[in-house]
């Protein structure tokens, strides 16, 4: 499966949104430094906010149907972890785990919603990340449900 032309013009990086709204939540809370293995939310939990990376990297993960974590995604400096679900209101559908000390920022859930209430042009730079993100996940899932499947195939021959 070949990647979309998003991703081709992109170099194949991961989506970084747009300067003003990572500005936009700067301003709302102070960058911290947290330790290498750090969980910062984990698959399943009620979505309590949004976390931004400021340095450093984290790992995404998902747990397979046989309980193993599968990484998905390696996301660094600018991203919006758990962006979806906190605007949503749901549960955060992965886990989010530093991979090296980094500096990071946490805006809860009502802050989120006021900033883009209050500032409705930001509303676009989520939906582009949203997006952004939507077109890259056929390239990041499906292959893990196609491991899955041959996984169960080859189970079921010996």
């Amino acid at each position: 499966m070949g990647k979309s032309s998003f991703f081709r013009k992109h170099g194949g990086e991961v989506f970084s949104p747009h300067p003003d709204l990572r500005a936009g939540f700067r301003q709302l809370a102070p960058a911290i430094s947290l330790a290498k293995a750090t969980i910062l939310f984990q698959e399943g939990r009620p979505a309590e906010g949004v976390f931004m990376l400021e340095g450093g990297r984290a790992r995404l993960s998902l747990r397979s149907a046989h309980g193993r974590r599968i990484t998905f995604r390696i996301v660094g400096p600018g991203y919006l972890l758990g962006l979806a679900a906190t605007i949503l209101g749901g549960a955060y559908i992965f886990t989010a785990e530093l991979l090296e000390e980094s500096r990071v920022i946490f805006i809860a859930r009502p802050d989120v919603l006021r900033l883009l209430r209050e500032h409705s042009g930001r509303c676009f730079d989520v939906l582009q990340q949203l997006s952004a993100e939507l077109a890259e996940m056929p390239l990041t899932i499906v292959p893990v449900q196609a491991r899955r499947r041959a996984s169960a195939i080859s189970g079921r021959r010996q």
